[in-house]
């Protein structure tokens, strides 16, 4: 198949949830001895990775938890010579030629920073790249997509997007609410995008974006990130082929060049997955699981008709095109 040897970026991966618990219980060198070989085997070469404290046993403790995942952050990149954190295109360039797996940082919802906006200076001098204001669920920035009382970005959170733009973050709309996604499209000068969302029109959930929010990320040159988590996929049957529709639904919107992968898999989770199955089963996409099923996906999309070009833009090239827009 033409898509085989297609090098894939997931523009979200919860894994470091995985590698800061590891690293808590005295394990070293996580990423590359858990996860590393597995991911390089289904053709991806890098993560933009979440730094995410929004989970049940952290919630009376966001800011520390927040800390402990920035720490293994640096730990891991000092303990092994396989992978490397990029802040910019020029980085990125290296990374690839000398063979190391491409980190790319972003924080998910500032929920552990205590409402600060000027917390947005030190994630820029850690080398993140790109932020969610907010996740699910309603903070001091604003709303999140559960929101039972739609108000959109407060004051702080026109404010903390200000400062990412001046700092040339890449900003999230995944998770928002749909007042808040409209305040940061009126307010962002430039690009943004949805790292991991579907399409509302074939799974109605809160967390998928209706065709307007689609047009309007297109509008700003930006790109939407397919995600596998099966509750966004179909609330009936979530399948690839499913997950497929949503792609193609996308491309035909507004075109494949602002269509991009950000699967937010959680296989390596005991418990994640099982909160949202039935029965206390996990439920998954069946037939991308894992990154075991990112080639299929990719001989899928060809299937449909993308052409070569297309899905090398889809599985990368894309979010490398905003990504070099912002970040330089």
């Amino acid at each position: 198949m033409g898509c085989s040897g297609v090098k894939v970026i997931d523009l979200h991966s919860d894994i470091w949830v995985d590698v800061a618990d590891k690293r808590s219980r005295g394990e070293t060198r996580v990423f590359e001895n858990k996860h590393l070989n597995m991911l390089t085997a289904n053709n991806v070469e890098g993560l933009v990775y979440a730094l995410f404290t929004y989970e049940k046993k952290h919630l009376q403790h966001q800011p520390q938890r927040f800390i402990q995942m920035l720490a293994a952050h640096f730990a891991e990149l000092n303990e092994s010579s396989r992978i490397a954190h990029v802040r910019n295109t020029k980085e990125y360039e290296k990374a690839v030629e000398t063979d190391k797996f491409v980190l790319f940082g972003m924080v998910e919802g500032l929920y552990g920073l205590e409402g600060s906006t000027d917390v947005l200076y030190l994630l820029k001098q850690v080398g993140i790249s790109v932020v969610g204001l907010i996740w699910s669920e309603d903070n001091e920035y604003g709303t999140g997509c559960n929101t039972t009382r739609d108000y959109g970005l407060t004051s702080r959170g026109i404010q903390a997007l200000k400062i990412a733009q001046d700092l040339n973050f890449i900003i999230d709309a995944s998770h928002m609410s749909e007042a808040s996604f409209w305040d940061v499209e009126k307010k962002v000068d430039g690009v943004f995008i949805a790292s991991h969302s579907n399409c509302y029109s074939l799974c109605p959930v809160p967390r998928n974006l209706k065709d307007d929010q689609i047009k309007a990320i297109a509008e700003h040159d930006g790109v939407i990130g397919l995600v596998a988590w099966p509750e966004f996929v179909d609330l009936e049957d979530p399948t690839l082929d499913r997950l497929i529709d949503h792609g193609v639904y996308i491309a035909e919107l507004v075109g494949p060049e602002h269509l991009a992968l950000g699967l937010d898999f959680a296989y390596w989770s005991d418990t994640w997955n099982k909160d949202f199955g039935r029965d206390g089963k996990a439920k998954t996409t069946k037939g991308i699981e894992d990154v075991k099923g990112i080639p299929a996906l990719l001989q899928g999309f060809e299937k449909r008709g993308f052409s070569p070009l297309e899905i090398k833009g889809i599985a990368g090239g894309n979010f490398l095109r905003v990504f070099k827009k912002v970040c330089g």
